[in-house]
């Protein structure tokens, strides 16, 4: 891991609705800098995960500190400080984009600075559509406003549930491009996608959730290394095999 400094560290969290669990007992530490992408079959627990880390569910035992210090003791500090982008677009549809930008920062409870702002909307794009109504924007463009929403309070850590999900391939240049600006900065980012070009492209460090356990935390050029030993620990999961033999053929091919 390239970070230094512990930023998050879950220990022994686990969830379960009703009878159902969810996410059994795991535990990992996220450094400040790093850009993780979790990876995993479906219903494998990493939404609930995310929504853990965003303070948005209670994980039902264990505990998740932010530097050091519980969760539910600094909870307004982690919500000021961090961004979670949900895969649900909650966005107006009859406000045009310039008043749905300044409804949702007036809401901030932190504002971006004025340079960190006009970098968002020139990167995005978004002066373009700048004076046009939500419900008149394709899918790709509602996704990048959706982004930009999101991350209006110039967060030090964002969270990403399929950001990039149903968007053209120029939408997805655009926002892959500002996410990688904001990693440069030290920006920690964690995301979900199940596109695996995405998760290599922005992220530097995998965290791959199986039956609601960790199968492998680490960097994404050490994971094939691991393919057999995983394989072997959840021998039922029938997407598995295709996800690591991505990153096992990518394992021959620089990453970029």
């Amino acid at each position: 891991m390239k970070g230094v400094i512990a930023m998050i560290n879950v220990k022994d969290v686990q969830k379960s609705y009703g009878r159902k669990e969810v996410i059994h007992p795991m535990s990992f530490t996220i450094e400040k800098g790093q850009s993780i992408g979790i990876i995993g079959p479906n219903g494998a627990g990493k939404s609930t995960l995310l929504k853990m880390l965003a303070t948005i569910e209670k994980p039902d035992s264990g505990q998740i500190s932010y530097r050091k210090k519980p969760y539910a003791k600094v909870v307004k500090k982690i919500r000021k400080e961090m961004a979670y982008v949900p895969q649900d677009i909650a966005l107006y549809e009859e406000l045009k984009v310039s008043e749905q930008l300044q409804y949702w920062k007036r809401l901030s409870m932190k504002k971006g600075t004025t340079d960190y702002l006009n970098q968002m909307i020139e990167t995005l794009g978004l002066q373009k559509v700048w004076n046009t109504r939500i419900d008149r924007l394709s899918g790709g463009w509602k996704r990048k406003v959706n982004l930009a929403v999101g991350l209006l309070n110039q967060p030090s850590i964002i969270l990403l549930d399929e950001p990039t999900a149903g968007v053209d391939i120029a939408a997805r240049q655009d926002m892959l491009n500002w996410l990688h600006q904001l990693h440069e900065q030290g920006v920690t980012i964690i995301q979900i996608s199940h596109d695996i070009d995405d998760v290599t492209r922005l992220s530097d460090d995998l965290l791959l959730v199986v039956e609601g356990r960790v199968g492998f935390y680490g960097s994404k050029e050490q994971l094939p290394e691991y393919t057999s030993d995983i394989l072997e620990r959840f021998p039922d999961e029938a997407d598995l095999p295709s996800i690591l033999d991505y990153f096992k053929q990518k394992a021959a091919y620089p990453y970029g």
